[in-house]
C-alpha cells in the first residue's frame, strides 16, 4: 500500500482511521547507525509540537 500523507493532520487522522497504536521514529546517529524507537498514537501530536526526547543511556555506544 502506498500513501503520500503532506501534513500533520493528515498523519494524525491516517492514524486514527487504522486504529495504529504505535509509531516508529527512525533516525540516525552522528555516526551514521540507525536509531529506532516507538511512541504511542497518544504521544502522536506532542512528537509533532515539541519533539520527543529518549533516554541516549539506553543506546550501548552512548554509555562511555
Amino acid at each position: 500500500m502506498s500513501c503520500q500523507l503532506k501534513n500533520q493532520e493528515e498523519v494524525v487522522s491516517f492514524c486514527q482511521e487504522n486504529r495504529l497504536k504505535f509509531i516508529r521514529l527512525w533516525f540516525t546517529d552522528v555516526l551514521g547507525s540507525l536509531i529506532i524507537f516507538a511512541i504511542s498514537i497518544e504521544e502522536l501530536e506532542y512528537a509533532f509540537q515539541e519533539g520527543m526526547g529518549f533516554n541516549g543511556s539506553s543506546i550501548k555506544r552512548f554509555t562511555g
